[in-house]
């Protein structure tokens, strides 16, 4: 391809993305990159056209190779950083959108990109540092401007959880003054305000809310407390009123603010509103450290949110207020065993039993927290069925009972309850792992039947949890042992955009898995980015020169050989597959010469002798057809003696001849490891061949 001709296909691609016909633009790009023809900026357009399409780990796997191929650094890891973004990987993006900056410190798009990064982890003063950089770089950018209003709405909600109310109702005011008004940043406010005793413009920011959203009970409430605090009693009679028609059994108006803010609190804990009821409750806290009451309504609503440690440190401190309630420390039991505390937890199941707790609820946590400490699955299995018919349905209760099956070899029966859980808790990791598990133990019985269930396992659990790299790794080989190539491309390509640096190894399967579901073009980028890191290298030389040619590129195949470095067309291999594609372009002597050349390189490879003496054969030269035939037989039958001599299997004499294909089967990946038979003791369900095994890192 000439330099212009490359030229007005890259230009047609850019046109192509202009006009957001971002699928040509792939097309073109792709074509243009497997002929190796191409500026390595095409690589930056071709990452950028699969990110509009919400193709986001090619476009990362295309943006790595800009990168590698060494394209400019401050767009590589600019773009690079977008798309981790917009696959929620903020913390991916944070790294490259700081590359970034090192490389482009003015850049107002990457500071503002940075910022959004900052807000997803949750660091709201370093979001707002970054967004007050990028205002400052693009102050009449209005979209840098109004990211920067949002992140300093987030940190004004912090600060107000932390009790800093009136450097959040400064920062509240600001935003909304200029432009992000709305019952978010009101209602926040109205709680700024509420907590500096200014009731009457809190009350004024609640009705602004609650003429936005007029559907929302929590603004009704805090409108109640706000009219109660501002001595309007028969406003906030006829609110709560309205209010007791959702609520009808609750009790009598409260007689001042405290009273109602503890009601308040009380309502969103009943309708499981945990960040409503965990914010009153600490609220509630700041006045009366020492209650148990608010300190336990903070304790749960922090476990409901999955934050268990904090969870446990309030449950302390509630059974420090009053140590002898037992239902704390059943509250402490259940906290302590989310936090993987199991021997915590079961101490403190049997304090609260010899406290007089409820037998039953006693035993709920007395039997789970033995089953997460490996008893006898014999002796647990009766006491999780008895829980479960006392209590119905409860996931924990359920997992228990079917990694106790599991454990004691009855993976059929263990997966049903699996299943049941999964149908409760669709992101039940552990539930996701057994039934990989359970499908590894059946494959050999269930044959293709077996396949495709523990191909759906793999799926389900890497759909729910894609980071899991070492699981990917097993899947991907599982399904290029089984020769589900497409997938095995697509499992690979997903794994490459989750790890921070792409190994070789990995990159290696994904050429050759792209090679053999036929997307010869896809494989071609893959083995020219291998081969730009490693030019000498023969197997990349010719697994590429092999996709060209399928891809009906057989004169760019021939050139790439042509002008291949000295090291990497060592041996015969090269001038074989140089023979092949001369003749199959109709230039028999060239393809003479390289068959010699092969030949000398190695003169016992019988193949090389039978290729030239075909070539001689189809050119009429029948003497010396027989001749190199003669030669190849009887290379072929003295290697067979030596392969049988030495113990190893050889190719018959006689036997049917290799295919004419050769880069068929020149250059394949040999480190697949081959199909096994699951272990005895995975079969029969040890749990030592289970989930607890499947890590996510090496």
């Amino acid at each position: 391809m000439t330099a212009s001709t490359s030229s007005r296909i890259l230009a047609e691609a850019l046109r192509a993305g202009e006009e957001r016909d971002y699928r040509r633009a792939v097309d073109l790009l792709t074509g243009l990159l497997a002929q190796g023809e191409a500026p390595r900026e095409a690589l930056l357009y071709l990452g950028r056209s699969h990110h509009a399409l919400g193709e986001g780990e090619k476009a990362v796997s295309a943006f790595r190779a800009f990168l590698r191929s060494g394209g400019d650094q401050a767009a590589g890891f600019f773009f690079l950083g977008r798309a981790y973004l917009a696959a929620g990987r903020a913390a991916e993006a944070s790294r490259s959108l700081k590359a970034s900056l090192e490389a482009d410190p003015d850049s107002s798009q990457a500071w503002a990109l940075l910022g959004a990064a900052q807000l997803r982890l949750r660091r709201s003063k370093l979001a707002l540092e970054c967004l007050e950089k990028a205002t400052t770089l693009a102050p009449e950018d209005a979209r840098v401007f109004r990211g920067y209003l949002n992140a300093l709405f987030v940190r004004a909600c912090r600060l107000l959880d932390r009790g800093e109310a009136d450097m959040a109702r400064q920062m509240l005011s600001f935003a909304i003054e200029n432009g992000l008004d709305g019952p978010g940043p009101r209602l926040w406010r109205a709680k700024a305000y509420r907590e500096l005793g200014r009731a009457n413009e809190a009350l004024a920011d609640c009705e602004a809310a609650i003429a936005d959203s007029p559907q929302d009970g929590g603004l009704r409430w805090l409108r109640a407390g706000l009219l109660l605090s501002s001595g309007r009693q028969e406003e906030a009679l006829a609110e709560f009123q309205e209010l007791r028609e959702s609520y009808p059994d609750l009790p009598g108006i409260p007689q001042d603010a405290a009273s109602f803010g503890q009601l308040r609190c009380s309502v969103a804990f009943r309708d499981e509103r945990w960040k409503d009821a965990l914010s009153e409750a600490l609220i509630l806290l700041r006045q009366d450290p020492k209650n148990p009451s608010f300190r336990a309504i903070a304790a749960e609503s922090l476990r409901a949110l999955g934050q268990a440690e904090k969870a446990a440190d309030h449950w302390r401190r509630a059974i420090e207020a009053d140590p002898r309630s037992s239902v704390f420390h059943l509250g402490l039991a259940l906290a302590l065993f989310e936090a993987t505390d199991y021997q915590g937890a079961a101490d403190e199941a049997e304090r609260a039993r010899h406290l007089g707790a409820d037998p039953l609820e006693v035993e709920y946590y007395s039997v789970l927290t033995a089953s997460r400490l490996k008893a006898d699955p014999a002796k647990l299995i009766p006491r999780l069925q008895s829980q479960i018919r006392a209590r119905g349905a409860e996931p924990r209760l359920m997992f228990a009972l079917g990694e106790a099956l599991y454990a004691s070899g009855r993976p059929d029966l263990a997966s049903g309850w699996f299943a049941k859980v999964l149908h409760l808790v669709p992101d039940h990791e552990l539930s996701l792992l057994y039934a990989i598990s359970i499908a590894e133990s059946l494959l050999v019985e269930s044959g293709q039947e077996g396949e495709d269930s523990l191909i759906q396992a793999y799926e389900a659990y890497l759909d729910r949890y894609p980071d899991n790299q070492r699981l990917r790794r097993e899947f991907s080989r599982f399904v290029m042992r089984t020769g589900h190539w497409d997938l095995a491309a697509s499992v690979l390509e997903e794994g490459l955009a989750w790890e921070e640096e792409q190994d070789e190894k990995s990159r290696r399967f994904l050429a050759l898995a792209l090679r053999n579901a036929g997307r010869y073009r896809e494989a071609a980028i893959a083995y020219r980015d291998l081969l730009r890191e490693d030019p000498r290298n023969q197997e990349l030389l010719i697994a590429l020169a092999w996709c060209l040619e399928k891809d009906g590129k057989g004169e760019y195949a021939l050139a790439l050989i042509e002008k291949a470095p000295p090291e990497a067309t060592a041996g015969a291999a090269p001038w074989m597959i140089l023979g092949l594609l001369y003749e199959k372009k109709g230039r028999k002597e060239k393809a003479v010469d390289a068959f010699r050349t092969a030949i000398e390189r190695e003169p016992d490879n019988a193949r090389a002798w039978k290729d030239l003496g075909l070539l001689y054969s189809r050119m009429g030269l029948a003497e010396f057809s027989a001749s190199c035939l003669e030669k190849a037989a009887s290379l072929e039958s003295a290697q067979a003696a030596q392969a049988s001599k030495a113990g190893r299997p050889g190719r018959p004499v006689g036997a049917k001849a290799p295919s004419r294909d050769a880069m068929a089967d020149i250059g394949r990946e040999e480190d697949i490891p081959s199909p096994r038979k699951p272990p005895a003791a995975l079969r029969k369900g040890s749990p030592a061949q289970g989930p607890k095994v499947r890590g996510r890192k090496d």
